[in-house]
């Protein structure tokens, strides 16, 4: 089964947020996007359907990101 590109990055994103969500961190798109090497723009993309399904949270500002 071959997932598509958008689902195959929110996947990935969700892990690395569930890894940072046992620590207490937030995190950002751009640290993913930098440390994975995904494209930032459609990373971002992905975390706002994400964030619109309320799968995930976001905290604007400051020392904010995505939990």
């Amino acid at each position: 089964m071959r997932f598509s590109r958008k689902t195959d990055y929110g996947l990935i994103f969700l892990e690395i947020l569930s890894q940072a969500y046992k620590r207490g961190a937030l995190i950002t798109v751009r640290d993913v996007s930098e440390k994975y090497g995904m494209p930032y723009s459609f990373l971002e993309k992905v975390a706002s359907d994400l964030k619109t399904a309320s799968i995930i949270i976001s905290k604007k500002g400051r020392g904010g990101g995505y939990v």
